[in-house]
């Protein structure tokens, strides 16, 4: 049969009418926004666990995370050059004063003394022109060696220490001995650089507590325009070591003076104490390492290559280590520490569901209100399913009483499970 005249079919007519309404359908479907539903529960116990959280949890990530820990700034450890040099003291200590000095005594604190030299910076230092570090001689002891009777071009040739040609000295007042110190440093990921002599910077005991130095012109540590000066025994003291006439941190039959002691020197930059990333300063601090010595083997050819003197060198060496926190502001920081903070949150409302649903009192009402029970439709045939499934959307398209607040939806869900007739239209 055709219709309006056309020659189409009115059963190719309804088809077609049919599937454009279900396309738009699906349309319609797709426009639709989707929520969680949320359950409030009147419970003040609940409420107040609640809202602690969240307000413990805002000023963590406020206050702790952002303010104070600075948690917006992409951060990184600078690194860079530290060059040190020594100068002997101007005035030297007569070794009648010392105590280590046997020109004074012949022992201190039980440990022996032994003859004092009087050497300068170049005599004290070696190795020399070490990068980031330096060795300094408190004890040394020289043998002379020569050839035993043979000649070098001999594989089984060797030296052999002279009779009676052992010496076993100190150096008098390294204490007093002053190093001094420049540094610079860059931070390439956050593009901060600097010089020691253009910040601001103070020197550190072991408790991390400001020292300090003694009111005079030698020691200079954080001075605008001037290089870092310190004597050694105000470096000895950052390190907690307040003598070296003390026992040795390798062996306790020894004294530090004798042994040598090892002592990381760190220069710390930072531009995270004040919110003005601009403004950076520095701290140097000091730590000795345990159970260990220093020692530095001098070979030094007198005339021919048959005979030398052997210097073996005890005393301090110093590493000079530097490090930080230099940051600068960054928005995908940022947005990880919030992120992180919307975690928390979640986390808190979890541990709320879990007090109510499963600790409290009327946990089962709780547990009853917020999440919706089914029976099983297993047993169901198709023409039940789709029925059931009619029944449903019915139940979805309900609206709440605007006067009472009550909801006619679970009378029509008690239906449905109570297999009851199909809904008329």
């Amino acid at each position: 049969r055709d219709v309006a005249g056309v020659g189409q079919p009115a059963s190719r007519v309804g088809k077609r009418k049919l599937m454009m309404k279900k396309a738009w359908g699906i349309v319609t479907d797709c426009m639709a926004y989707e929520t969680v539903q949320v359950v409030r529960i009147k419970d003040k116990k609940l409420a107040f666990i609640h809202y602690s959280f969240m307000l413990g949890i805002v000023l963590y990530i406020g206050l702790y995370t952002i303010l104070w820990e600075k948690c917006y700034l992409v951060s990184q450890v600078p690194s860079g050059s530290v060059r040190m040099s020594l100068l002997h003291p101007t005035n030297y200590t007569p070794g009648s004063q010392l105590d280590y000095c046997t020109q004074k005594q012949e022992s201190v604190n039980d440990y022996i003394n032994y003859p004092c030299l009087y050497w300068d910076e170049i005599l004290t230092v070696y190795p020399p022109g070490e990068t980031n570090g330096m060795g300094i001689t408190t004890r040394v002891t020289s043998k002379n060696q020569v050839l035993n009777n043979c000649s070098l071009e001999d594989y089984t040739c060797t030296f052999v220490d002279s009779a009676n040609q052992t010496n076993v000295n100190y150096i008098a007042d390294v204490e007093r001995f002053t190093i001094l110190i420049d540094h610079s440093f860059y931070a390439p990921n956050v593009d901060i650089q600097g010089n020691g002599r253009d910040l601001p910077g103070e020197i550190v005991d072991k408790n991390g507590k400001k020292m300090k130095l003694p009111s005079n012109i030698i020691n200079v540590v954080g001075k605008k325009g001037s290089y870092d000066i310190l004597e050694v025994g105000q470096i000895l003291k950052a390190a907690g070591i307040d003598s070296l006439d003390t026992e040795s941190l390798a062996d306790e039959s020894a004294s530090k003076r004798f042994d040598g002691i090892v002592i990381m020197l760190y220069l710390s930059y930072t531009n995270k104490y004040t919110y003005n990333l601009n403004k950076i300063r520095y701290t140097i601090s000091a730590h000795a390492i345990a159970d260990t010595e220093y020692k530095v083997v001098e070979p030094v050819i007198t005339k021919k290559l048959d005979a030398r003197v052997i210097y073996d060198r005890h005393g301090i060496h110093i590493v000079a280590l530097q490090n930080g926190d230099l940051g600068k502001f960054d928005i995908e920081t940022l947005l990880i520490t919030l992120v992180s903070g919307l975690g928390l949150l979640a986390l808190a409302t979890t541990v709320v569901d879990i007090l109510a649903t499963k600790i409290f009192p009327q946990r089962k009402i709780y547990d009853s209100l917020k999440y919706k029970k089914t029976c099983e439709f297993d047993h169901l045939t198709p023409e039940e399913r789709e029925d059931a499934a009619r029944k449903l959307a019915a139940l979805n398209r309900v609206e709440i009483n605007a006067t009472s607040g009550t909801e006619h939806a679970p009378l029509l869900e008690a239906a449905i499970i109570a297999d009851s007739p199909p809904l008329s239209s």
